[in-house]
């Protein structure tokens, strides 16, 4: 079955904006990379809503999300190819700039600076963990689909990950 007989672009563009945005927007931390890497998430939806075979719910937003996450990384190899490393130098408040509060993204809540700081220091794929299971809400299932592991793979990395962000966090008090 596919989903977009029964739903309409504009439905999974307004269900799922904010989550592709807030994933991608962790891993840029630039709102125009972010915004421009979004929009061609969406139009690769579009473009491609023909081969999605699965079911509205955990299906689509693992579709979604792993192209969000391929275009992320597309992004960034351009980026780094073209020697644009400016967005690393001054990352933007998601507050600041969408006027957005702490209980829409609570990962990298404005006033808690230390969450900031903890996320600079993890490599590209821990950001990523992070950004899926604790941004974007994801089950251990729809993180393994997307990062092609095993759900138990996933489960021992983040609790990894979490000693790993404690000491950091801890290192800088």
């Amino acid at each position: 079955m596919n989903l977009f007989f029964t739903l309409d672009a504009e439905t999974v563009y307004r269900k799922y904006y904010r989550k592709v945005y807030n994933y991608v927007y962790g891993q840029l931390r630039h709102r125009e990379a972010a915004e421009d890497v979004t929009a061609d998430v969406f139009v690769a939806v579009l473009e491609k809503s023909g081969q999605f075979r699965g079911r509205e719910g955990a299906g689509l937003s693992t579709w979604i999300f792993s192209i969000a996450r391929n275009k992320t990384i597309d992004y960034q190899r351009r980026a780094s190819f073209h020697r644009e490393e400016s967005v690393w130098l001054v990352p933007e408040k998601p507050s600041e700039v969408m006027g957005w509060t702490k209980a829409d993204n609570s990962l990298r809540e404005p006033g808690n600076p230390v969450i900031g700081r903890v996320m600079e220091k993890l490599s590209k794929e821990e950001r990523t963990l992070i950004e899926l299971r604790y941004g974007l809400g994801l089950t251990n299932d729809e993180v393994a689909g997307i990062m092609d592991m095993k759900a138990n793979t996933v489960s021992h990395r983040y609790g990894r990950l979490l000693a790993k962000c404690r000491k950091i966090a801890g290192d800088m008090e």
